[in-house]
């Protein structure tokens, strides 16, 4: 093992811990993080200050949630659930694809654009019947990347909820 490095002014170079200020609460040129780069030894690499302003829209918003929100262009859509407490899968899941379809209306998209979709089925047993609503809905060549899992949801009258995210 060799020595450690020392700069001329016989201090340890080093990887301090990022974070740390020096004793008076100020920030220090060594209390900045570092790393290592193919062009020579460790430098500081001070962390940009985040100056543009960040667009978040929201559809629907309410004081726990929103139905909707659009950012830098993708719109993620809170879960959905259906109207009618208890009827059969197939009719809970066309309710809650008319209620996604609305959604992405009203941000400007639309189910082709959809990238990705979380569905949350009360029994798995509905995985069928939730599927032949879901075949008739979708655009046959763009079906986005899917999840299907059983999970207990918010209301026991509840068969399904979906997630989805699109591109706007």
């Amino acid at each position: 093992m060799g020595r450690a490095k020392r700069a001329t002014d016989g201090t340890p170079i080093g990887r301090p811990s990022p974070g740390i200020p020096a004793s008076d609460g100020k920030a220090r040129h060594q209390d900045l993080p570092r790393r290592f780069t193919p062009a020579g030894p460790w430098h500081i690499v001070p962390s940009p200050l985040r100056t543009e302003h960040i667009m978040i829209q929201r559809i629907d918003a309410g004081p726990r949630m929103s139905e909707a929100s659009i950012h830098n262009g993708v719109v993620y859509l809170a879960g959905q659930v259906p109207e009618t407490d208890g009827a059969d899968i197939e009719t809970q899941t066309r309710e809650v694809l008319e209620a996604i379809d609305a959604l992405l209306a009203q941000a400007g998209s639309d189910k082709q654009r959809i990238l990705r979709a979380q569905i949350y089925l009360a029994d798995i047993a509905d995985f069928a019947g939730m599927n032949r609503a879901w075949d008739a809905w979708v655009v046959q060549g763009n079906a986005p990347s899917r999840a299907t899992v059983e999970a207990r949801l918010a209301r026991p009258e509840w068969k399904v909820e979906i997630v989805v995210t699109a591109a706007v």
